[in-house]
């Protein structure tokens, strides 16, 4: 033991030694080594708090109010980030403080099963063909007609009331977990279970677009384009040609405390962060997210997971809401989002049937 060597790590990343057992205890009880500074054997990258290391337990504080300030000042030592004294993993970086590489982005984002990650996608498929089939059918065998036109408007108007209806359920489900979950502080949550939070959103690895530091972002790119069917220079549009949507793991911070969050098959309610979007030309582009210190309120399923809390859509019956807007204000959307929907359900046989009337002229 005596032959081991040390080397020790402080929060500002800067690495000192190796030393031997004997000139790390001395520096210990010089203060130079502190318990929330992180130590490793020569020749591993398994870095642990001082203060967990046995060797040098007994020259840490023991008293329970020096144990109450080692624990409120234990950070990590890549981004500063305050930790439970028993982290193995840091949620503002997403490095694991046992090997010291980065897990997952920020928070220790588990890889889910394509089938979980796509189970939205796969429903609403299997909805559409099934509706476009009892389409079908119904025009075969129950209501039977020979004009390809009223065929191909029950498929429309059935395909069209599907995705109404798939929508309308998912977000009146949404409204109805917003409406009834009350807002919990986050030091008030300590086991797993269904919660509601607001606070400030936190990341030491955020994306960047724009100079913004993004936990999510939203960003289409438009080019103009001359409509067809109109004298030339006379008539434009914007064509979407790009659109990309990322995320990234992140935390959020209240005045009680600190909690990951997994935003995988979130439902995000962004902001708009360039109003009236970006024109250059022939192109446009706008942009929607949620940054850095921005206020947010999470609505989600806490899961465990190494003895940490975080927000994290486990199961897909339970949602998983991200948004930038109140709750106040995201209640308002949901109904407005809901209540448009059930006018396209209701407008659109009317269109359908106009349409193709007009075609058959």
């Amino acid at each position: 033991m005596a032959d081991e060597r040390w080397k020790v790590k402080k929060p500002d990343g800067s690495i000192y030694g190796p030393v031997s057992t004997e000139t790390l205890q001395n520096w210990i009880k010089e203060k130079r080594v502190l318990p929330e500074d992180f130590i490793s054997r020569e020749g591993k990258d398994e870095w642990k708090f001082a203060r967990l290391v046995p060797l040098f337990q007994t020259f840490f504080p023991r008293s329970e109010q020096e144990k109450t300030e080692v624990t409120e000042k234990v950070c990590c030592p890549y981004c500063r980030n305050a930790l439970p004294p028993e982290a193995t993993f840091c949620i503002s970086c997403g490095t694991d403080l046992k090997t010291g590489k980065k897990v997952g982005g920020v928070v220790i984002a588990r890889e889910s099963s394509w089938l979980k990650r796509h189970l939205g996608s796969i429903v609403l498929g299997l909805l559409i063909v099934s509706s476009g089939l009892g389409a079908v059918l119904f025009s075969r065998y129950i209501h039977p007609a020979n004009d390809i036109w009223v065929i191909a408007s029950r498929i429309i108007i059935s395909v069209g009331e599907t995705i109404c209806l798939y929508f309308i359920v998912r977000f009146f489900v949404v409204l109805a977990f917003v409406k009834k979950t009350p807002t919990t502080k986050i030091a008030d949550i300590r086991q797993e279970g269904f919660f509601e939070v607001c606070g400030k959103v936190l990341c030491g690895a955020p994306e960047v677009v724009y100079g913004l530091k993004c936990v999510y972002y939203d960003y289409v790119h438009y080019t103009r384009r001359r409509e067809l069917f109109h004298s030339p220079g006379t008539h434009y549009r914007y064509a979407r040609d790009v659109q990309e949507r990322k995320w990234v793991p992140f935390s959020v911070e209240d005045d009680t405390g600190e909690i990951g969050v997994n935003p995988a098959g979130a439902f995000f309610e962004p902001k708009v962060l360039n109003r009236g979007g970006s024109i250059i030309g022939e192109e446009r582009d706008t942009l929607r997210g949620i940054t850095v210190g921005d206020e947010v309120y999470i609505l989600g399923e806490v899961i465990n997971y190494n003895g940490t809390l975080q927000f994290e859509k486990r199961r897909s019956i339970l949602p998983l809401v991200v948004s930038s807007k109140p709750e106040s204000r995201l209640t308002i959307f949901l109904i407005l989002r809901i209540l448009l929907l059930i006018s396209i359900g209701v407008l659109l046989p009317i269109a359908v049937n106009y349409l193709f009337a007009y075609i058959r002229k």
